[in-house]
């Protein structure tokens, strides 16, 4: 009991950076998306696209984004397959939402 207590007080004293917003609207279809070549963070290869904001950043920087993982500065991660049964809409096994709510990074693992 002690450390439901801990944990709750711990959840409300988190600033609200830290809490996860609603997921971004992705496109269902890679046809959709914005292609940005291939990159690897180290752990996988990963297929690079461009859903939202186009116009805002370049594949350089979506590239950047992808490599940095779930420490890409002024992005939130969402890791898509997690989003239901067959994971999110759409292909895309990891997306990153900046926070700003104006570009969406999409990218699909090669295998």
């Amino acid at each position: 009991m002690i450390g439901i207590g801990v944990t709750a007080g711990l959840w409300a004293a988190a600033p609200a950076q830290a809490q996860s917003s609603d997921p971004p609207s992705v496109p269902k279809k890679v046809s959709k998306a914005k292609k940005c070549g291939r990159t690897d963070n180290g752990f996988a290869d990963f297929k690079v696209y461009l859903g939202k904001g186009r116009k805002r950043i370049g594949c350089r920087r979506a590239r950047a984004v992808v490599r940095k993982g779930i420490n890409a500065r002024s992005y939130q991660y969402f890791d898509w397959t997690k989003g239901g049964p067959g994971g999110g809409p759409g292909p895309w096994s990891d997306v990153w939402y900046r926070k700003d709510k104006k570009v969406v990074v999409l990218a699909i693992v090669v295998l």
